[in-house]
């Protein structure tokens, strides 16, 4: 009987979005070939098949977990923080090195994100290349952003795909329970936003930036130098019409001078 409840027990967690330890039920009878087949659904529902990390129904059933949970006491308030990652310029990657290069990538970037961050906090894969981090009872800002820096700085760190050494960076936004939302669609807007809005700014720092003396210096040259390409051109001066009324034609004699030789 206790091994039975322990089965209903992990399936009412999973129904709720609550995390679940893989059942240790070791029996060869009907009830451990149940276990057994739980653990493997278990693990095939929740999991990324690539990554190994949880997949986004698990990570958004686990915020809803979160947010439902009562509070441990009457100061203490549940709070909580989404971290949403999109790699820079992935699409590169597999466009030079290939689709199977571009998993390994992917495959490396979910190991380094977990070792970033608490074993009691979530990762997960959003999609593509596309994470979030579900960071676990934090409720200030610079708790966020100090783990934000150390994501960053464990995954763009170079690794090596075909013998070459490649990296590519992060953009991340973040949002935090209850200040930012109080369901997971409004926290994962918000959290885009800011991705978005930092990725934006990634991009304006690596691109060249020309200052408006330099553009004013440009156009200055470039008209004194039309200028003096019309000082030098050759003058050719018409003489006017001459008509002789005693000839049955007119002749239009035109002359031109240029420049005497030096």
């Amino acid at each position: 009987m206790r091994d039975i409840r322990k089965l209903t027990n992990a399936a009412k967690k999973i129904g709720n979005g609550e995390p679940v330890l893989r059942l240790r039920i070791n029996r060869e009878d009907e009830i451990g070939q149940l276990a057994r087949t739980f653990n493997e659904m278990e693990h095939n529902l929740r999991i990324d098949k690539l990554t190994a990390v949880f997949n986004r129904e698990s990570l958004l059933a686990q915020i809803r977990f979160l947010k439902r949970r009562p509070n441990q006491g009457p100061l203490e308030k549940t709070q909580f923080a989404l971290l949403f990652i999109d790699l820079d310029e992935f699409k590169g990657i597999n466009d030079h090195y290939g689709h199977d290069a571009g998993d390994q990538f992917l495959i490396t970037v979910a190991a380094r994100l977990k070792t970033a961050v608490r074993t009691t906090d979530v990762v997960g894969r959003y999609g593509g290349d596309e994470f979030v981090v579900l960071l676990k009872d934090v409720g200030a800002v610079s708790d966020v952003t100090a783990a934000e820096e150390k994501i960053r700085s464990i995954v763009e760190a170079p690794m090596t795909l075909q013998k070459h050494s490649v990296n590519v960076g992060v953009s991340i936004g973040w949002a935090m329970f209850p200040q930012d939302g109080r369901d997971a669609d409004a926290l994962m807007k918000v959290a885009d936003s800011r991705m978005f809005d930092s990725k934006k700014g990634r991009k304006a720092a690596r691109r060249p930036v020309v200052s408006q003396r330099s553009a004013r210096d440009f156009s200055a040259e470039f008209h004194a130098t039309t200028h003096r390409q019309f000082e030098t051109v050759p003058i050719r001066k018409a003489v006017p019409l001459a008509v002789d009324v005693n000839k049955s034609s007119m002749e239009s004699v035109v002359a031109s001078k240029s420049p005497a030789p030096a």
